[in-house]
């Protein structure tokens, strides 16, 4: 992957079939290169420990996404190819990418503690992208932890507040939690003393029975 991202101008060597040098010829022993899988590198290899193996990447045909795969313990060539394509096909079948969240969206809303605003918005500052089984993405569930609960006024807008924790249940069960944090959406004042006075006499009254 960081050979992909970072020096892309060197990547196409990888899907090259075959090359000459010094009068001699070398076939690249991938042989899913130029198939209808997108499969465009990476290498094979050997040892007598490991047995034959591959790192492979391919790129959806439809969508672009790409994907890598790496084993090891084949025990033939062709063993190598059967798998690598079994590998590939799951991975291109099975998981998808999906923007959970984006930049500046409300992921919920928090109770403040003598404020002018009862509740605040929380939001997440990037865009979030995951990429999950496509039967997980409809059975996100997620928790705020707030670092204070209720919030204690005043806020500033942006300030971090809390995290979220999320996590997808797919065909294998829960899977492990992704964690962002979130903001305060939005600036909440702290109320003037009598205010707070009233306020707070009115939850030690109604809130402590």
């Amino acid at each position: 992957r960081h050979l992909i991202q970072d020096f892309p101008q060197f990547y196409h060597y990888f899907s090259r079939q075959e090359y000459s040098y010094a009068n001699i010829s070398q076939t690249n022993r991938n042989l899913l290169l130029g198939g209808p899988l997108g499969v465009d590198g990476i290498k094979t290899g050997y040892t007598s420990a490991g047995g034959y193996g591959q790192a492979t990447s391919a790129v959806d045909p439809n969508t672009g996404r790409r994907i890598i795969v790496v084993f090891n313990g084949t025990d033939s060539k062709a063993a190598r190819k059967r798998e690598a394509e079994h590998l590939v096909e799951f991975a291109l079948a099975s998981f998808s990418n999906h923007h959970l969240f984006y930049a500046g969206q409300v992921v919920g809303h928090a109770p403040v503690w003598l404020g002018v605003h009862d509740q605040i918005p929380l939001v997440v500052h990037r865009n979030i992208r995951r990429t999950l089984r496509r039967d997980a993405i409809h059975n996100m569930q997620g928790t705020l932890v707030l670092y204070q609960n209720p919030l204690q006024a005043p806020i500033t807008k942006g300030e971090e507040v809390g995290r979220l924790l999320y996590f997808s249940l797919g065909m294998s069960g829960e899977a492990a939690p992704f964690e962002e944090r979130v903001y305060a959406g939005a600036n909440v004042e702290a109320l003037n003393r009598v205010d707070a006075v009233v306020e707070g006499a009115r939850y030690y009254l109604f809130n402590n029975q």
